[in-house]
């Protein structure tokens, strides 16, 4: 990991940090759409957020590679050898270079698109049954699909 001396005293401390992003996104909101053929209807419901930044403390504590607590995956990719590349760290007990304080490197991007609901139903108005002369069948079913770069669990996050 590298830090950037900003002031350029030649110390890398609390006079370095800089703003890493904006939780807030820059908009978000979301759209309906309705079809209707027949007797069928497909409602579908999708929700976005664009902009925003996000602080991932999970993966931070997971790729920390400081404790003997389990660690994620992409700690197979470490730096073990000169000249290797990759981005994420040698892994020293204890962190004495700091590889794991909060940086650039667990802030990511949280823009997303989401479908919330989609809706299939069948209305009819002939008698089925002898007590049923109307009615309406329908199937719905939430968070079908998250498109999103971010590495977390889930990219909505209270703003």
């Amino acid at each position: 990991m590298r830090f950037i001396d900003q002031n350029g005293d030649h110390r890398i401390d609390d006079e370095d940090r800089v703003m890493l992003g904006n939780a807030t996104p820059k908009y978000f909101g979301g759209f309906y759409t309705h079809f209707r053929y027949k007797g069928f209807s497909l409602d579908a419901e999708f929700t976005y957020s664009k902009g925003n930044k996000a602080y991932n403390a999970t993966r931070r504590f997971l790729e920390s590679g400081s404790t003997v607590g389990n660690q994620s995956m992409n700690m197979v990719n470490r730096w073990n050898l000169e000249g290797q590349q990759t981005d994420v760290p040698r892994v020293q007990w204890g962190d004495p270079l700091g590889n794991s304080d909060f940086s650039s490197r667990w802030i990511e991007d949280a823009s997303y698109l989401t479908m919330k609901s989609i809706t299939l139903s069948y209305q009819f108005n002939r008698k089925i049954l002898s007590f049923v002369r109307s009615g309406t069948f329908y199937e719905t079913a939430e968070n079908l699909w998250t498109e999103h770069k971010y590495l977390g669990l889930t990219t909505e996050l209270a703003y």
